[in-house]
């Protein structure tokens, strides 16, 4: 199992294209068992992946290629030892449904761009996304 963390700029951050975009990823993700979790805000999207390694490959070639993302950059791809989401084909929270201590990782998360920002550290990701498991 391999866990992928990426950030991209959306083209185009209306609900219908946030709605579209999750509508077939909870249909792939299914059929190639993979869950994760979506966090938007308005036009920057953090995504968290998880499953085998070539379905991780393709799927994320898949969303490289897609023209409703830019800017892609991946933060975090490595074998995991758990899947975190379990229940979650895909997930989806927008940065207003976090408060307090998790808002301020959140907005921090939202804010990487540079795959060499060292501002949170790979453990650190983890208990981030734990903690927004539990918060689903």
């Amino acid at each position: 199992m391999h866990q992928l963390l990426y950030v991209s700029q959306s083209h185009n951050d209306s609900q219908d294209c946030i709605d579209d975009i999750l509508e077939k990823a909870r249909v792939y993700n299914t059929a190639a068992n993979i869950t994760g979790i979506l966090i938007n805000k308005k036009n920057t999207f953090v995504q968290f992946l998880e499953g085998d390694y070539d379905d991780i490959i393709k799927l994320y070639g898949r969303i490289c290629t897609d023209p409703r993302h830019g800017n892609i950059t991946t933060l975090y791809f490595q074998k995991g030892d758990e899947k975190i989401f379990t229940d979650w084909t895909m997930a989806h929270r927008t940065e207003e449904d976090f408060k307090g201590d998790i808002l301020e990782q959140v907005k921090l998360l939202l804010k990487m761009t540079n795959p060499k920002n060292e501002e949170l550290s790979k453990t650190k990701i983890m208990k981030l996304l734990k903690g927004i498991r539990y918060t689903l």
